[in-house]
């Protein structure tokens, strides 16, 4: 008989870990067959957040615009 609730093992308020992965290329660091531009290629979000924040920098944007790094 199947048992009910959350596996054994978990505390209660314990959240999953989170997807660290591109919003672009969704982690697997291709678009359009070519190396994802808004993370380098690395499908990693932390990365693709670094580079907007320089470009954002270097062209005099707020650090919160959303842009998508083109080289």
């Amino acid at each position: 008989m199947q048992k009910r609730g959350r596996k054994k093992g978990v505390p209660n308020g314990v959240k999953t870990k989170r997807k660290d992965a591109c919003e672009f290329c969704e982690g697997t660091g291709y678009t359009w067959g070519d190396d994802c531009k808004a993370c380098d290629g690395t499908g990693r979000e932390s990365v693709r957040k670094q580079l907007q924040r320089v470009y954002n920098v270097k062209n005099n944007l707020p650090l919160n615009y959303n842009v998508i790094l083109e080289s």
